[in-house]
Parts: C-alpha cells; structure tokens; sequence
C-alpha cells in the first residue's frame, strides 16, 4: 500500500509529487553518497536514528525505499520524472571518498563531516595543481568556485 502510493506521488505531476521529490532529496542530502539513494546497497544501510529527545526520528519515505529494496523491487531513472537527474547527486570530481575508503564503516563515520564541508570527492581535498593534500582547516573554505561561470563547483 505505502510503496504504491510512494510512486503513483512520485509519478504526480503537482504540489504532491514536487513535495515527494523534495523529500527523497532530502534523503539523498542526509544519506551523503555519490549514487542514488534509491539504490538497494545504499538504501539498506539507511538506519532510524535517536533525536534530541531521545525518540527515534522515523522517516517514511526511506522505511518505504527500504522495504521495497528487501523485496527486489527498486526504483530506476525512466523517461518519466527520475529522468531529469532526480534525485540530484552532488557533483564535483571523478573517485568518491566511499569508494576510496578501505571501511565502510569509517566512511560512514565521518559522512556528517564531510557533509557539512560538502566534500563528496578525493579531488576536493586536493590543491588546484592536484598535486598536494589541502589542510583540513582550509578543506571546503574555498568559496571562489561559487562565482564561476558555467556552475563549476569543486
């Protein structure tokens, strides 16, 4: 019942459908990974997590993703509305620091870090010649690519 109605939203093409989207993007936000969180090896480690008050922050639309990758079933980019790059996936170099790690674990531990300095790639750590390790103070201080022409963001 919950997965129909999670893609018949999706699918939508209104308030309800735009709302749906801005959720999964939320989660793909908070997930922090370089593939689509829709995708079974990423959505399986999604786990509830404890709040503030100690109760455990619930959210639907990933429990919904999740069950339905537990059963095989799993949503793909088609020529309808995932076609469009939905979710967004933040961009920036070629080896993602995920995929770089020896651990899962470890990447999974510093993921909030690396989130909040928006660092998704080796290539971010590096200098502009690629040839040296930015100091971690200075890792995601370097705003002057905002102003680029042509969205080129590092």
């Amino acid at each position: 019942m919950h997965a129909r109605e999670l893609i018949l939203k999706i699918n939508r093409q209104d308030l309800v459908g735009e709302t749906t989207q801005i959720r999964i993007q939320s989660l793909q936000n908070q997930e922090w990974v370089p593939e689509p969180v829709y995708k079974k090896e990423i959505i399986s480690t999604h786990n509830s997590r404890k709040g503030k008050t100690n109760r455990e922050t619930r959210n639907l639309t990933a429990d919904i993703i999740k069950l339905l990758a537990t059963e095989d079933i799993c949503l793909m980019r088609t020529l309808g509305t995932l076609a469009g790059g939905f979710p967004q996936i933040p961009y920036g170099g070629i080896h993602s620091i995920k995929n770089f790690m020896q651990s899962e674990s470890c990447y999974h531990k510093h993921r909030k870090s690396l989130r909040k300095k928006e660092i998704m790639f080796v290539e971010q750590l590096l200098n502009a010649e690629m040839r040296e390790i930015v100091p971690w103070q200075q890792v995601g201080e370097n705003k002057a690519w905002e102003n680029c022409p042509h969205g080129i963001r590092i």
